[in-house]
């Protein structure tokens, strides 16, 4: 029988263990986080970050990643999904100014072009998403290397 001073977390093999309130609530407190919105180039740097970390064995999978770093597996998918981005366009998100408004170009627009194979089809697919955007909140273009 539990007492009213515990509770319960979930583990990821699906067993629970319960904790003193106490502990509860610093591990609560460890976990809460001031909700912002994170920009794209943000997103890649962490991506990047997230794929040293797992090519290096630190991490030994995306769910541990996802654990460690406080989010869900699906984040974790979302933002490692900028790096099938062809590489004119990362170092084009990467160049971007860091700024306090939101970028013209989300990762959320940008997910159909992840899905993308041919890094050319994913060029062209980008330019036609700059062009939609409004003069005043473009990036500088992108440059063009055809080969």
């Amino acid at each position: 029988m539990e007492d009213e001073f515990s509770c319960k977390i979930v583990s990821m093999a699906g067993k629970r263990a319960p904790l003193p309130e106490k502990e509860a609530l610093l591990a609560l407190e460890s976990k809460k986080r001031e909700p912002r919105t994170q920009s794209l180039k943000e997103a890649l740097q962490k991506a990047l970050k997230w794929q040293a970390l797992l090519d290096s064995g630190k991490v030994p999978n995306r769910s541990e990643l996802a654990r460690q770093e406080g989010v869900s597996p699906a984040r974790v998918t979302q933002v490692m999904c900028l790096l099938r981005l062809a590489p004119e366009i990362m170092r084009h998100i990467q160049n971007l100014p860091q700024s306090t408004h939101h970028s013209a170009i989300t990762g959320r627009a940008l997910r159909p072009i992840t899905k993308i194979e041919d890094h050319r089809e994913q060029l062209e697919a980008f330019m036609k998403l700059y062009k939609k955007m409004p003069e005043l909140l473009r990036p500088s273009p992108i440059p063009r290397h055809d080969k």
